[in-house]
């Protein structure tokens, strides 16, 4: 199921409901980290991974290819509208963390055990976009 477009922010986050982790990508445009992303997001266990639908890398074979073949093992899905999906993931429950160097940062290990997570990571050159920073609850990579 690779690159299933979510129809409403609502049917993204059902899907999901059974998963304790998620990783959102904010426009991530490199199909080679896109790949690198998915392969470790499949070793650490995520439930899943969610791509903006504009402006992210492709599906491409070298996403495939950088992504050791777990690309086809992960479950994949785009949204048209990511702060809409993460405020109703975090109105429903979820923990939102996004990837920062901000210094508001604090480490991934001290993040409280608990509630299902969504990491969210930034593209490669600015980092997350600020309207999608503003919904993430906390800042969990320095």
């Amino acid at each position: 199921m690779v690159g299933v477009i979510c129809e409403g922010v609502g049917t993204c986050f059902h899907w999901w409901r059974g998963g304790s982790s998620l990783v959102a990508l904010d426009e991530v445009t490199d199909p080679q980290n896109l790949g690198a992303i998915i392969r470790s997001a499949y070793f650490y266990g995520a439930s899943g991974v969610v791509l903006c639908a504009k402006n992210s890398a492709p599906l491409s074979g070298v996403a495939s290819k950088a992504s050791a073949g777990s690309l086809e093992l992960m479950e994949l899905r785009s949204c048209e509208n990511m702060t809409q999906f993460l405020t109703f993931s975090a109105e429903n429950g979820w923990r939102v963390l996004g990837g920062s160097v901000s210094a508001r940062a604090i480490p991934l290990n001290e993040v409280v055990p608990g509630a299902p997570k969504i990491l969210v990571l930034g593209s490669e050159g600015t980092g997350l976009r600020p309207l999608v920073k503003r919904y993430c609850n906390l800042h969990s990579i320095d």
